[in-house]
């Protein structure tokens, strides 16, 4: 009898034993790309190289450089790190196996470029254990997040946005409170500095379609989540908020904690909005309080690389029920500057591209239509047309009679808008007078898009919250 066949078996089985026991099996990912555009690649310590794709796993010892191309990664503990063009990255220490018992650790090195970053559990837990080395500091994050940036001579520039972060080199450590910015230069002798010149980070590229022909198509319909090029949205280019972005959200939750029950906004960069991969809102802070949600989320899409919006249901916050919580809608972008109105003369119609469903926390309904009227000028005004929506068996229209258009205050810096608009309801359940609380935004270079929030109701009428976006 031939025993070669078992021997061999049985030297495999022995060799993976073998291979397990040592460790040198395949390890748990530190983490997985967000999205990659333009050159991106990933070389392992062993010297392999790949191209970074969305989805791509990435170890410890990973090297991530990025030539005109961006990436965002995602650590198995939440935090991740959004790389900019000309950026040299990589993973030296990182160690989480889902438990905070003092082994949990997370060390980059940042050679060149720059990057935003938002902490995980790592951070949040012994952040101590987070830092980001460079060639001429080590930083430590002590919050939730920040940009950094090395120059070209080796500078290191940080500024964080929120809680305690340090700048540390041989001659000294800097303590940056939020909204400070610090550098330390090549000089090992000269201790960090606050600098009122912080990390500068270039700007988004246009969406990733703008070389494509335009395609023709036809009127929003409720459920579509496309560009205007009439592509699926999830193919724009990331939409970064992690420094501010402007944020509206309505909400059905019952009084005190910590929302009032009617649509509400936060201005940049008092509003703190952290998207997953899918560009969905997954954390948020106000100008005093922060937080993270876990639960189910629909209707989410982008726009443009502008804004983005979403309706969470069933959520926690932090990981702690959400007291009388049934529903969130929000929309959420990059602010519009005051300016972009006010040196533009004229009025400007700016038409829905996308949107949550309507819902009052039992029932959901469907999107229908309508415009925001831009009125720019010394004084802007905002109108809206003919907002429409179905649910419960009738349909309601949010419109601004003439002359009682909302106001964009001209001191900005940005340029929000809200009031109380008039509701009209196919049915009788509007009788006694119903309107509808709206709180929103102008958003992206030039105020090409704007998007609001809503809560809508009256005597009879269930209070009904949704999210619109809209672009001109």
């Amino acid at each position: 009898m031939n025993s070669a066949p078992y021997r061999h078996r049985q030297l495999a089985v022995l060799v993976a034993a073998a291979l397990a026991g040592t460790g040198t099996a395949a390890a748990a990912p530190a983490g997985r790309v967000d999205f990659a555009t333009g050159g991106v690649s990933v070389t392992s310590a062993d010297g392999r190289s790949r191209p970074a794709a969305r989805g791509l796993e990435v170890q410890p010892g990973d090297r991530i450089v990025t030539a005109d191309g961006r990436a965002q990664i995602r650590f198995t503990d939440g935090a991740y790190v959004s790389l900019q063009p000309n950026t040299d990255f990589a993973i030296r220490d990182y160690q989480y196996d889902g438990r905070t018992d003092g082994s949990e650790k997370g060390v980059f090195g940042l050679v060149r470029g720059a990057l935003r970053t938002v902490t995980g559990a790592i951070g949040r837990v012994n952040r101590g254990a987070y830092q980001i080395q460079t060639p001429t500091a080590t930083i430590g994050i002590r919050g939730t997040g920040g940009l950094i940036q090395v120059l070209g001579d080796g500078t290191t520039r940080v500024v964080s946005s929120s809680g305690i972060w340090t700048l540390t080199n041989p001659a000294g450590t800097l303590n940056l409170p939020a909204g400070t910015a610090g550098e330390a230069t090549p000089n090992p002798k000269e201790a960090p500095q606050e600098t009122a010149t912080g990390p500068e980070v270039p700007a988004p590229p246009p969406t990733l379609l703008a070389a494509l022909p335009p395609i023709a198509t036809s009127a929003f319909v409720a459920g579509d989540q496309v560009t205007a090029n009439g592509l699926p949205a999830s193919l724009v280019s990331p939409l970064d908020c992690t420094t501010g972005c402007e944020l509206a959200y309505a909400t059905l939750t019952g009084s005190g904690f910590p929302f009032t029950g009617s649509a509400q906004s936060v201005a940049a960069p008092n509003s703190g909005v952290l998207l997953d991969g899918n560009l969905a809102m997954i954390g948020f802070k106000t100008s005093s309080s922060q937080f993270a949600a876990v639960g189910a989320q629909t209707d989410t899409g982008t726009a443009d690389g502008v804004l983005s919006w979403g309706r969470w249901t069933a959520a926690t916050l932090d990981g702690s029920p959400w007291p009388a919580f049934q529903t969130l809608a929000y929309v959420t972008g990059l602010p519009s500057p005051i300016a972009d109105l006010t040196s533009q003369t004229g009025t400007f119609t700016f038409n829905l591209i996308g949107g949550t469903a309507p819902t009052d926390g039992t029932n959901v309904g469907t999107l229908l239509g309508g415009q925001v009227i831009g009125y720019f000028g010394p004084t802007p005004k905002v109108g809206i047309n003919n907002f429409s929506y179905a649910i419960r068996g009738n349909t309601y229209t949010i419109s601004t009679p003439l002359g009682s258009e909302f106001v964009v205050p001209p001191g900005g810096p940005y340029a929000p808008f809200s009031g109380t608009a008039t509701l009209a309801s196919s049915g009788s359940d509007c009788t006694l007078g119903c309107s509808a609380n709206v709180n929103g935004h102008f958003m992206g270079s030039g105020a090409t898009h704007a998007g609001f929030a809503y809560t809508a109701g009256g005597v009879v009428s269930p209070a009904t919250v949704g999210a619109a976006a809209f672009k001109r």
